[in-house]
């Protein structure tokens, strides 16, 4: 069976699910709190933001110290569904409140408390939850798009719970974080600088922090510059190669309206195109001196019209001579 790992680097979105819970201040005035509802269908994680946020309500209202750990499990109980909530009454139903006014049982009743949270976490998790959310952090690379200062800050915050996976269960020191997870895991460039610089030795959270906020200024800046580098070589060369088109015509410009079946320079639908506005030209002006050394059909059927009608008159027309004429002996005729 794969291990089901509870916290993971990338999590779920919270539950946007509440109960409200009726508490008063120090003045006694009532104020109105929320817990998050936790079901079996919900992940893993969500019981540990429930656990986060009832320690916050009882450390902001001091619900242990004041005598009012009953009302706290049954607040939490409300919050828990289907076979959590029966998790929670199995264990919390069999704890022995002492009367927490006395100082004496404060440690006592918040050591129930405690173990409560862990009791019920194990019942609930797989077996060897702790060893694989352990193993899961030391052998997971940071995600390429997680910040390295989210990341470790994400891993301080799952360390920080494994208190919660059962009674004994402890987190690892900021230095054993540093050593095999930190620094193992943070990858790429960002690894070597953080070495460089004496990241790896740390052992305070706070310190370890720092140096990740540091680092990923400086190389967010360099990230920035190289990419102001590469777009300006990037308009360099498409200006180089722009330039090349002009100067050498031989070099293929794909017609992109066409998808690249022709040169564009070639595109009848390109109105610079050269070729195809000279075929247009030569072709109008073939068809002009046509019309002008062809005779249409009915000037020539005109002109046959005339030429017969001349041809008649010729053959046709009567001479007529004014005044006397003599014939000549040789034009004479014999008289029979």
């Amino acid at each position: 069976m794969s291990p089901s790992i509870v916290q993971r680097l990338k999590r779920s979105e919270s539950s946007s699910n509440t109960i409200k819970v009726k508490c008063k201040d120090a003045e006694g005035n009532e104020v109105t709190e929320y817990l998050p509802i936790v079901g079996a269908n919900d992940p893993l994680e969500f019981l540990l933001d429930l656990w986060d946020e009832a320690n916050v309500l009882e450390e902001r209202y001091g619900l242990i110290s004041e005598g009012k750990m009953k009302f706290l499990l049954q607040s939490v109980g409300r919050a828990l569904q289907g076979r959590y909530a029966k998790k929670w009454k199995k264990f919390a139903s069999v704890i022995s409140i002492a009367d927490s006014t006395a100082t004496r049982h404060e440690a006592t009743n918040r050591g129930k408390w405690t173990h409560l949270l862990q009791d019920v976490s194990k019942a609930i998790f797989m077996k060897g939850a702790f060893e694989d959310q352990i193993d899961y952090l030391e052998d997971t690379k940071r995600p390429n798009k997680m910040d390295p200062t989210e990341y470790v800050e994400r891993v301080f915050t799952i360390n920080e719970r494994l208190t919660y996976f059962e009674r004994g269960a402890s987190p690892l020191s900021a230095k054993q974080i540093n050593r095999k997870i930190i620094t193992k895991n943070i990858g790429g460039t960002f690894k070597s600088k953080y070495i460089l610089q004496g990241g790896d030795d740390l052992d305070d959270e706070d310190d370890i922090l720092d140096m990740i906020n540091k680092i990923s200024k400086c190389v967010a800046a360099q990230n920035e510059d190289d990419e102001s580098e590469r777009k300006q070589t990037k308009r360099e060369s498409k200006f180089a190669e722009e330039s090349t088109k002009k100067i050498n015509p031989n070099i293929q410009q794909p017609c992109r309206k066409h998808d690249g079946k022709h040169d564009w320079r070639n595109c009848p639908d390109n109105p610079n195109n050269k070729l195809t506005n000279k075929t247009e030209k030569n072709n109008d002006n073939t068809s002009e001196s046509k019309s002008k050394s062809k005779p249409s059909n009915s000037s020539k059927q005109k002109s046959e019209e005339s030429f017969a009608t001349e041809s008649s008159s010729k053959h046709h027309s009567a001479v007529t001579f004014d005044g006397d004429f003599m014939i000549s002996d040789d034009e004479q005729e014999d008289e029979f």
